[in-house]
């Protein structure tokens, strides 16, 4: 891999965007700079577009570039990157990652060789701001990542790379984040083992794809009527996410502020401070899970 000129990572202050330029470092792959969505945290006027449900500490990612002499930019509109000196220097790759924005291809074809999406999902299914949720919300049992060319139309330019990758069972979300970064970095290394030139491209058919929007506080609820082992999945990842999981049952709803394991055999229920474990019935099995109390 020519390491003559770098990658400029675009990101938001999202735990993913963290995770791609730690792991981009770890596998000597040079970033020559980060542009983050929104104001700076100095600024009075800092804010977050509402986009991700998992957000990172933004000082956590300033100081992986302070720590590694990385220039970091931070702007509400991506054109203003055409400004900054990067910006008149011969760059090999725009790599995006959960960049909450669309990058217009003015600035997109300042790149010289490519301008990459890092997308969490098998492309052209999944396509949307937050296909993770919807995955595990779906009951996937497959998920991947795909690497594709930034385009007018979102989440739909070509695939340049793709990898599969199995959702563990009961998994936590910064667990699967970590493991799609670490397979799109492999993917991305891969790239940059051959000449530009050699590179596959596959355009993406309209008519296999799927879209979804962000989620709202609707797509939080599950039902009773769902199995067990879905409810697990997603509680694990999301409950301690953002909120709690309400479950109903048709009398009540509860409040899940973590999924414990499937409940296989009868087991007491323990009171801890205000919170207690609770068997909650499935279509086909009980779950045991901490259960917030009001």
């Amino acid at each position: 891999m020519d390491r003559a000129h770098g990658i400029v990572l675009f990101g938001g202050w999202s735990r993913f965007t963290e995770y791609t330029l730690r792991q981009l470092l770890q596998q000597n792959i040079r970033v020559q700079s980060v542009v983050l969505d929104g104001f700076g945290p100095s600024s009075e006027t800092f804010q977050q577009t509402q986009v991700e449900i998992h957000r990172s500490n933004p000082s956590s990612i300033l100081e992986v570039c302070n720590g590694n002499n990385i220039p970091f930019h931070c702007f509400s509109d991506p054109r203003d990157f055409s400004s900054t000196p990067e910006a008149s220097l011969e760059s090999d790759i725009f790599l995006l990652s959960c960049y909450p924005r669309r990058l217009p291809l003015e600035v997109a074809s300042l790149a010289h060789h490519a301008c990459i999406n890092i997308h969490p999902s098998l492309l052209p299914k999944y396509r949307g701001s937050n296909p993770i949720f919807w995955q595990i919300r779906n009951a996937e049992t497959q998920t991947g990542v795909t690497l594709h060319e930034v385009s007018e139309q979102i989440d739909a330019g070509a695939i340049l790379a793709r990898k599969n990758t199995p959702y563990p069972q009961g998994a936590r979300l910064a667990d699967i984040e970590r493991k799609l970064i670490e397979n799109a970095v492999d993917c991305l290394r891969g790239l940059l083992a051959v000449s530009y030139s050699k590179w596959e491209r596959i355009e993406q058919k309209d008519d296999n794809s799927t879209w979804f929007a962000s989620p709202c506080d609707d797509d939080f609820v599950i039902s009773i009527e769902v199995d067990a082992q879905k409810a697990l999945n997603f509680i694990r990842a999301y409950a301690r996410e953002n909120r709690p999981i309400a479950v109903k049952d048709g009398v009540r709803t509860h409040r899940v502020i973590d999924a414990i394991r499937m409940a296989q055999r009868p087991e007491y229920s323990v009171r801890i401070r205000k919170n207690m474990t609770e068997k909650l019935r499935f279509s086909d099995g009980r779950l045991l899970a901490f259960v917030q109390q009001f």
